[in-house]
């Protein structure tokens, strides 16, 4: 397992809050479920606009902010379609050993980076999906270089040349 980082550190709370909204996405129904404004009424306009400025202020905090960014979700779309840059993006994240992740050791809750071995993982399969990246790029750029030959010489007018090296449109 890899050292445990600062954002351990922070308060539970905010450990928790940052953890819902990882989750979901909304602040609002994060700031809440993390245990803030406990016994507050969720649809009070009032509250909800407070809770969501607390978990703008929260979210924009350098650490927090950081993590938030290393470890946002990869969002499937309704296509099934995976984006390979969110793909790429996090193996390189876990290559370079600036992700963490949320473990329980002994009942506590801890964030480690990857370990050797996970970070091993993730150059291989990166180095999968750029190799596989190129030969598709060198697939597209052949058939775009054979559609483009196909077109001219399709757009080509015919000739025949007759023995008095005049020519002869067909």
């Amino acid at each position: 397992m890899g050292k445990v980082t600062k954002y351990s550190q922070l308060a539970p709370k905010k450990r928790l809050f940052v953890d819902y909204y990882l989750k979901t996405n909304d602040i609002i129904s994060s700031y809440f479920a993390a245990g803030y404004m406990q016994g507050a009424d969720q649809e009070n306009k009032d509250k909800r606009l407070l809770a969501y400025r607390n978990g703008r202020t929260i979210l924009s905090e350098p650490l927090v902010k950081a993590f938030v960014e290393m470890n946002k979700p990869v969002i499937i779309p309704p296509s099934g379609e995976i984006d390979i840059a969110d793909i790429t993006d996090r193996m390189l994240l876990i290559l370079e050993g600036n992700i963490e992740q949320q473990v329980v050791i002994k009942g506590k809750i801890s964030y480690v980076k990857p370990s050797f071995r996970d970070q091993i993982e993730a150059g291989k399969l990166l180095n999968a999906i750029l190799e596989k990246r190129e030969k598709k790029a060198e697939k597209r750029a052949s058939k775009a270089l054979a559609g483009k030959v196909t077109s001219l010489i399709g757009s080509a007018r015919p000739e025949v040349y007759i023995e008095d090296d005049s020519r002869v449109e067909q």
